[in-house]
């Protein structure tokens, strides 16, 4: 008698491996040499996973993690013991079989012993698969019945569920679909369902009851995420809304892909729900489960569900067409030693392989030297430091050829890329979120799309790619709606009644590039909303993450987060030292920023930064004048406890008026735009190319608007200066002595001396000298020119007869009382229309 080893012997010697192969498993996909993959014996499936080597018989399942022989592949295909297979084996190789009569395995295959370094997941395979829990019934477009798929929890091999197909026979059920090809879940309820109207696609079976349920049509395929779209079905989609629902992860978002691309020829159109407030592997379901905790009836929960159903889902874009696999060519065998290690072969053949996938990609720069390159569709930066370059580099990689990226090969391939682009990269702006291109102000509304605005006409388009810089802190605006409301936002902005057209045309005159802009310094009492009224504006002009900041400590820091924005509200600001104060007074007048690149002596960076500067606070900032003219101060009232309402409810508010408000905002700087180039007021304040623009956008609105407006701008600077002398003691000393001497004049000593007797300044506090007056008068020249103050200072050299440099102050006309005659004044003649400051684009510089 042959023992077990032996009998096995022998089958292998004379086995067709191959041709046994091919017998039990009809789908075959080549994997290498003598590899194909089947679809696995153990399990259920519907994409091969399971890898068989076609000469000895081996495999090994990449979803389940089984393995084996050719003895124990057998035993899964045909669901016998071992006796019984080992039989027919020996009878199909023309051995005498040793054996018993071929039976059945009525039982579960004992699984194989693991030894001590066994995977854990296999040794858990002792454990019985648990009872059935749901049993799904599939029927035909005809409600025939077909087949039914049974849930078992928890199911074998250590998984917590495991799924079995059963279909009808003479005898009763028997396992598979049988004759049947896969269908889809809920099939018979969509040949039925209006032409016309919505189909949720869901993952599972029990999604798709819950959605049926509530009176919706939802469907699913046998197999989960995983599985194969049965496109024989797609024509009962044609012309209808299909919205799917996808788990929240990665196979989920997979599904919804293969989903949509199934259907993408079929459909009316196709959307993605994605439910907000899912946990990590989240379904409906568990959003279902959430909202009954939170003690919401069913017909809330339902009604919820409806409504995000409406409002919440995103039109389905296809994805980039997949890049072929990249295959450099092996190095040649020089019949050496081959000391390469697979480190060092990854690091050397990396670089190529990348550059070639990226071949024909497009290459842009900017103004600043920054160079980008351009994949399906998004725009990236070329610095391997950046982690959303690595990260769509390194997927790329794989996906392409089954190996990750090593950290040099990235580097290497970036500076190669970036040397291109900036020989033959095309100019791009990569604003924030507003620039200038042809003749139009081009504003980002986010999703690829934009406002493309021209005098007198604006109009939702695509950006060229380029355009814009993709944060991941920025958020997308909602659609504006065409003769909105501006004025609405003074609903949830409690500005002051005499600041209320200021507030307002200096909001849309900061959507132009380029300009210097004031900073806006919203004051107010406690309880005013400032806050909440600087995050209205900031989603307002530019939806992010944070809406509000603090100021760091560190200028490099603050360098980072005003490159990033184009609204950067600083909240909570008590006083700007001197040194900050100088660094924001250059930032709104345009001055550049460079700074050494870490890890050089000699390289510099230079930092673009086009921000309008937003302040929050109770008192005045600083009592620098050269500051404060670079600053509207927008006052807000205090709100009665009686009108006081939650956040949640303004904000509810505030995002249904939204495309209304900014809609309107469109409006007003297009209308300006069109008057700009024949309008020249007579006097304008400091900051001119922005004030005048503002002041046109005003004038279109309404004839004398632009009058009004420049009033309003020339007395919000006086009264801030009025208020620097609360702080500053010679400006407050020159007031008072004003007040019983008109002029005041005599020599630097006389005069500081004098000033100083009125001041009678401490002994810590600064008080200038008759040395310093000079400077300290010219400092404060701005301030006493708003405050009705003039003087005049003998140049240097220029002495009196007693050898003494002589100053004369006096009164004169206020900044404010010069402006109250510009409401009636004409305008001056136009001049040529006068460029936005800031870097223009040609159309044609952008690409198509």
């Amino acid at each position: 008698m042959l023992t077990i080893e032996e009998r096995k012997s022998a089958v292998l010697d004379r086995l067709d491996v191959a041709g046994l192969v091919a017998e039990l498993f009809d789908r075959r996909t080549p994997a290498g040499a003598n590899q194909v993959l089947v679809l696995c014996p153990y399990h259920s499936e519907s994409t091969p996973s399971c890898s068989v080597n076609t000469r000895s018989g081996l495999h090994n399942c990449k979803a389940c993690g089984e393995s084996g022989n050719v003895f124990d592949m057998y035993m899964a295909a045909r669901g016998l013991d071992f006796a019984a297979a080992l039989a027919e084996l020996e009878s199909r190789c023309g051995i005498e079989p040793h054996g018993g009569s071929p039976r059945k395995n009525t039982a579960t295959p004992a699984p194989k012993k693991t030894t001590s370094k066994a995977n854990p997941k296999q040794a858990a395979a002792s454990s019985p698969r648990g009872p059935a829990v749901a049993v799904f019934r599939y029927y035909d477009d005809n409600n025939v019945f077909c087949y039914q798929k049974t849930r078992f929890e928890p199911g074998r091999d250590g998984k917590s569920k495991e799924f079995a197909f059963e279909h009808l026979t003479g005898e009763g059920f028997a396992p598979g679909r049988g004759p049947h090809p896969p269908l889809l879940y809920g099939l018979h309820r969509l040949a039925t369902a209006p032409p016309a109207g919505r189909v949720f696609v869901v993952e599972g079976e029990g999604k798709a009851d819950a959605l049926a349920a509530w009176g919706e049509v939802a469907v699913c395929t046998d197999s989960g995420a995983a599985g194969r779209w049965p496109g024989a079905f797609n024509h009962f989609f044609t012309g209808r809304r299909v919205v799917i629902l996808p788990d929240n992860d990665a196979p989920g978002e997979k599904y919804a892909a293969t989903v949509a691309a199934a259907l993408e020829g079929s459909a009316g159109s196709i959307s993605v729900l994605r439910l907000p407030g899912l946990p990590e592997k989240g379904d409906v379901l568990d959003w279902i489960a959430a909202r009954r905790a939170a003690g919401l009836s069913a017909d809330e929960i339902t009604a919820e569900f409806l409504h995000l159903a409406a409002t919440h889902c995103e039109p389905w874009q296809a994805p980039a067409e997949k890049l072929p696999v990249v295959i450099p060519p092996e190095n040649e065998d020089d019949g050496g030693d081959d000391d390469t290690t697979p480190e060092r072969s990854r690091s050397t053949r990396g670089a190529p392989r990348l550059l070639a996938m990226l071949a024909g990609q497009p290459l842009l720069c900017d103004s600043t030297g920054g160079t980008y390159v351009q994949i399906d569709g998004d725009v990236l930066p070329l610095d391997p430091k950046s982690p959303r370059l690595a990260e769509v580099m390194a997927a790329r990689y794989y996906a392409a050829t089954g190996q990750t990226i090593g950290r040099e090969a990235l580097t290497a391939a970036c500076h190669i890329l970036s040397h291109q682009a900036r020989q033959t990269g095309e100019l791009a702006p990569m604003a924030n979120r507003c620039a200038a291109v042809g003749d139009a102000l081009v504003f980002d509304l986010g999703n690829r799309r934009a406002v493309r605005i021209t005098p007198g006409a604006w109009q939702v388009t695509e950006p060229a790619p380029g355009t814009f810089r993709d944060w991941q802190h920025k958020r997308p605006h909602p659609e504006p709606v065409k003769g909105g409301n501006l004025r609405r936002l003074l609903d949830f902005v409690r500005v002051a009644p005499e600041d209320a057209e200021l507030f307002l045309f200096s909001l849309v005159a900061s959507l132009a590039p380029g300009l210097s802009r004031p900073a806006l310094n919203v004051e107010g009492p406690q309880g005013s909303g400032k806050s909440s009224a600087a995050r209205k504006v900031k989603r307002l002009l530019d939806p992010g993450t944070p809406e509000i900041a603090l100021i760091p400590r560190k200028v490099e820091d603050l360098d980072l987060i005003l490159s990033r924005h184009f609204v950067a509200v600083l909240d909570n600001v008590s006083f700007v030292p001197p040194e900050l104060a100088d660094y924001f007074c250059g930032l709104i007048t345009g001055a550049g920023l460079l700074r050494r690149v870490l890890h050089t002596t000699s390289e510099l960076l230079e930092i673009d930064i086009d921000v309008l500067l937003i302040f929050t606070g109770i008192s005045a900032l600083s009592n620098r004048p050269d500051l404060t003219e670079r600053m509207l101060k927008i006052r807000l009232e205090r709100i009665a406890d009686d009108e006081r309402r939650t956040d949640r409810e303004l904000d509810a508010e505030f995002a249904e008026a939204l495309p209304e408000i900014l809609g309107g905002l469109f409006d007003a700087l297009a209308a300006g735009l069109a008057v700009l180039p024949g309008y020249r007021p007579p006097r304008l304040p400091r900051l001119a190319e922005f004030s005048r623009l503002a002041a046109a956008c005003a004038e279109a609105a309404e004839p004398g608007g632009g009058g009004r407006y420049l009033a309003a701008f020339f007395k919000n600077q006086g009264n801030q200066y009025q208020e620097l002398a609360e702080s500053d003691g010679l400006f407050a000393a020159t007031l008072e002595a004003l007040r019983t001497k008109n002029p005041l004049e005599g020599s630097f000593k006389e005069v500081c001396d004098h000033l100083r007797e009125i001041a009678n300044p401490g002994p810590k506090e600064k008080f200038p000298t008759a040395h310093s007056l000079r400077r300290t008068l010219e400092r404060l020249a701005v301030a006493f020119e708003a405050a009705g103050i003039g003087f005049v200072l003998s140049k240097p050299g220029e002495r009196t007869a007693t050898a003494k440099g002589h100053v004369r102050i006096f009164t004169r006309a206020t900044s404010s009382e010069l402006a109250i005659g510009l409401t009636d004044a004409p305008p001056l003649p136009p001049e040529p229309p006068p460029e936005l400051a800031g870097l223009m684009f040609e159309p044609g510089e952008l690409g198509p």
